[in-house]
């Protein structure tokens, strides 16, 4: 008998941006980036996108 933990996420927590498509996926949460490391690079994406849109 093995024991197994099985953890499922919509694609957009996985991949880090919105889709227009979320799916839940499983994943092993050790292949994913912390939530902080998450957190940055979307802020980052934020930051860079209101500057291409600004006048």
């Amino acid at each position: 008998v093995r024991e197994c933990t099985v953890t499922i996420c919509r694609s957009e927590e996985l991949h880090g941006f919105p889709s227009e498509e979320s799916a839940w996926v499983p994943f092993d949460p050790e292949r994913l980036e912390p939530l902080e490391e998450r957190l940055e690079k979307h802020r980052r994406r934020v930051e860079w996108d209101e500057r291409l849109t600004k006048p």
